[in-house]
């Protein structure tokens, strides 16, 4: 049981974690804590236009930011200013201070763990800890302090799948991957008890990757409504429940650990649902409209495969070893020398000449680039008029698409960059961005303009994201009683300072959730007071 001791914060995140599977599951009896903070705690289902640009909203849940201003729409590469070709990109641009650095002004010692998409920041003046166990890790682990390396090393579990993991595309390899899942759900959950015990932190955030991982890859075993369903055995008909009820349990014995005095959020920032979506048609419909134009066929796809039954093994590390001394090889270029010497390869490339649109790197919806006067190399649409007929044409073009299968539209949103965010990145992000309809699979378009375009492929991940996402909170920072409201996913990082009574600083879009009590401010002077102490 807790001593006097000055309040702790502990937030964790449900990385992709689906409301209507817990609602589900909590309905069923399965998951008894996540069911007692639905029945006493107030849900903020979290709507937000960054959920577009899926790879930012951790930045943005960082900072306070839109992505126009921290500058990150994606995982593994973006564009490049000024050139065609793609990079790494970083975890945000600018000048931005990430929330916890506000915390440390105050003297509130506080620990990041696991956020998606993050890297090290040197000189951090709490805990941070970057790809421990994420989903996407990009290279070894890090920690600041390093002093802490050592410790962690030797007291916390060893994350029990490999950085440098591939998952299989068959049976066999899923249930290793779902046994591997529920083995890092022990291991966080031991990571995360190890945190409250070190009495100089009051703010713990840390990321469960589990239900993220397992949805995307054990989703079409658990719905006997998606397009790629096989029967299965328990542990894969059941997997990605067995990671929610392994999580929910986790969460339960942190909150032994959680005294009265003590504040604890759960959120997601996206739910999953089946992976249905167009984006593998789009490079067909930008040819039919004469926007795009190659010099050969589309380049393959490597998270798609043809519909006839064909599966993929794991990687071997010699071909990966091979891909990763390429792609150092290639870093090494001269820039100045890299538009030539694409010209001199064999792969199908994009006449730059006369092309108008073109697709850039994405996970699950679409993005498409205008090729701009003074913007791109070779860019010949003029800013102004020309750009903004453009965009409607394509606006036009893309609410006409059916799903050839069904006949409903085809495409559920479209955002035009420009107009949702600014900053000074804004620049940089897609021109268009397409949320496909995820009602059904999408294996033809069809539209008075294109005809009728066919392409029918199975994704290796059969489960993708969903939107929505949610916060649950409890604590004497915050409101009790199960209300149900609304909020947006930039609200977060305001709320998560206001616990400690700590001002939302300038760069913040947006005001903390309607969810703090009066109580939050009188939090901060006794967790200064036993920090600076």
């Amino acid at each position: 049981m807790s001593t006097a001791r000055s309040p702790r914060t502990l937030v964790v995140g449900l990385e992709s974690a689906a409301l209507g599977l817990i609602e589900k599951w909590v309905d069923e009896g399965s998951l008894p804590f996540l069911g007692s903070m639905l029945r006493t705690c107030p849900l903020v289902v979290l709507h937000t236009p960054i959920h577009v640009l899926q790879p930012c909203v951790w930045p943005s849940v960082l900072t306070g930011a839109s992505p126009g201003r921290h500058g990150r729409y994606q995982i593994w590469s973006q564009i490049r200013s000024g050139s065609y070709d793609f990079a790494k990109p970083p975890a945000m641009l600018g000048s931005l201070r990430r929330y916890e650095e506000f915390l440390a002004d105050r003297g509130i010692g506080a620990a990041l763990v696991d956020i998606p998409t993050d890297i090290r920041i040197p000189a951090h003046r709490g805990l941070h800890v970057v790809d421990w166990g994420t989903e996407f890790r990009f290279g070894r682990c890090e920690i600041e302090p390093r002093a802490f390396a050592a410790r962690i090393a030797r007291e916390v579990p060893a994350y029990p799948i490999p950085a440098n993991w591939q998952t299989g595309d068959s049976q066999a390899a899923h249930l290793e991957l779902a046994r591997l899942l529920e083995d890092g759900v022990r291991a966080r959950g031991a990571f995360m008890r190890w945190l409250l015990e070190q009495p100089d932190l009051k703010h713990v955030f840390i990321v469960f990757s589990e239900m993220h991982k397992s949805a995307h890859w054990l989703w079409k075993y658990m719905d006997r409504h998606h397009v790629d369903y096989e029967d299965s055995p328990p542990a894969l008909r059941d997997g990605v429940r067995r990671i929610y009820e392994a999580i929910d349990k986790e969460l339960a014995a942190i909150a032994e650990q959680v005294g009265p005095q003590d504040n604890l959020v759960v959120f997601s920032e996206q739910g999953m649902g089946s992976n249905y979506r167009g984006d593998h048609l789009a490079d067909q419909f930008l040819q039919a409209l004469g926007l795009l134009v190659r010099n050969g066929p589309s380049p393959a796809r490597g998270d798609l495969l043809p519909r006839d039954g064909a599966t993929r093994g794991p990687r071997a590390g010699g071909p990966a070893a091979l891909r990763r001394a390429v792609a150092a090889a290639k870093a090494r270029i001269p820039h100045a020398l890299r538009a030539p010497l694409r010209a001199l390869t064999n792969q199908p490339r994009i006449d730059w000449r006369r092309t108008r649109v073109f697709q850039l790197p994405t996970d699950r919806n679409t993005y498409l680039r205008v090729n701009l006067h003074g913007r791109e190399p070779e860019g010949f649409v003029q800013p102004g008029a020309e750009y903004e007929a453009l965009l409607d044409q394509l606006e036009t073009e893309l609410r006409a698409l059916r799903n050839g299968a069904t006949g409903k539209p085809a495409v559920a949103e479209l955002y035009r960059m420009r107009k949702v965010f600014d900053g000074a990145y804004a620049d940089g992000l897609p021109d268009l961005a397409v949320q496909w309809a995820a009602d059904a699979p999408i294996d033809s378009l069809q539209s008075p303009r294109v005809g009728t375009l066919s392409l029918s492929v199975r994704e290796l991940r059969s489960g993708n994201h969903r939107p929505e996402g949610f916060l649950l909170a409890r604590g004497p920072a915050f409101i009790a009683g199960p209300d149900r409201l609304v909020g947006d996913m930039l609200q977060i990082p305001a709320t998560l300072l206001g616990i400690h009574g700590v001002p939302q600083p300038a760069q913040f879009e947006q005001a903390p959730l309607p969810i703090l009590t009066l109580q939050a401010a009188d939090i901060a002077p006794s967790a200064v007071a036993a920090a600076i102490a």
